[in-house]
């Protein structure tokens, strides 16, 4: 069952956005389909670095109950997750380390959340 989950969610992450390193990414996730993860709705980005080492999803001011996800890029694992982590309450600051390479950034709420987000990416220079 979590295979033929993964396998939707990437069928309908094909059109995926990309993000990079250094930029802020805002949107809204109300109204938006459940993909993957909780049964809220999500965003999911292409994000790519290259450069290993720690890498930083800060949702702060965010608009909701935020939860971030790393994913590989066949959104067949998660690598990171968490909720209400950092410092800004419900909302997320992601910290985790990563290889250089591509993988999917999952913009996520706790439980049925929903709303605008602003996301910013930090990677190792």
């Amino acid at each position: 069952a979590a295979a033929a989950r993964a396998a939707a969610a990437l069928a309908l992450a094909a059109a995926a956005l990309d993000i990079f390193c250094g930029q802020t990414v805002t949107g809204s996730t109300s109204g938006a389909p459940d993909r993957i993860g909780n049964a809220a709705p999500d965003h999911i980005y292409d994000f790519c670095t290259s450069a290993r080492g720690t890498h930083t999803f800060n949702s702060c001011g965010s608009g909701f109950d935020t939860w971030i996800r790393v994913w590989t890029q066949d959104l067949s694992r998660e690598l990171h997750g968490c909720d209400d982590c950092g410092a800004c309450g419900t909302q997320t600051i992601l910290i985790g380390t990563l290889d250089a390479g591509c993988y999917k950034l999952v913009i996520d709420g706790y439980s049925h959340s929903s709303g605008s987000y602003t996301v910013q990416i930090t990677c190792p220079s």
